[in-house]
């Protein structure tokens, strides 16, 4: 629709009611599961989760949820920013941001991670400078723990 609607450049969003719209990841996980034929079954812990024997409990499945504390997670997720140019009227569902003549080369982009990846001792530090290079509004939030800590 964007590649009709829009200019190059133009980032679509969904014009969503915060309050009447927004949709938890846990509520997701449940529906998830239920659809899948699976009835979802709270845990109190990480550990007790992972101790669930689900060869005893046909048709469960435990489910656990936590804070967010790994790296890179965000507490919730944004369309745009007060700093971005907005469109929120000229479409009835949908709006979008305008940016600005944006000139990035696409092979620059590639040399540049290329570049870093066929290092053989690339840090995290490195391909966060490179993401900033192209997306100056990205943030990392660094937490010294990873998604491979967890479940």
């Amino acid at each position: 629709m964007a590649t009709f609607l829009g200019s190059t450049g133009d980032i679509f969003f969904p014009k969503l009611d915060f309050y009447n719209d927004q949709i938890y990841f846990k509520d997701i996980a449940i529906d998830y599961l239920k659809e899948k034929g699976f009835y979802p079954v709270h845990m109190a812990s990480e550990k007790e989760a992972k101790e669930f024997d689900i060869n005893n409990n046909p048709g469960k499945y435990p489910i656990y949820f936590f804070s967010t504390d790994t790296s890179g997670e965000k507490g919730y997720e944004e369309f745009y920013t007060d700093d971005e140019k907005l469109n929120k009227s000229k479409y009835e569902s949908i709006g979008f941001i305008t940016k600005d003549d944006i000139h990035i080369s696409f092979n620059n982009v590639l040399n540049d991670f290329h570049k870093i990846f066929n290092e053989t001792s690339t840090s995290k530090l490195e391909i966060i400078k490179v993401l900033n290079k192209y997306v100056p509004d990205f943030n990392h939030i660094e937490t010294g723990k990873n998604l491979d800590q967890k479940m």
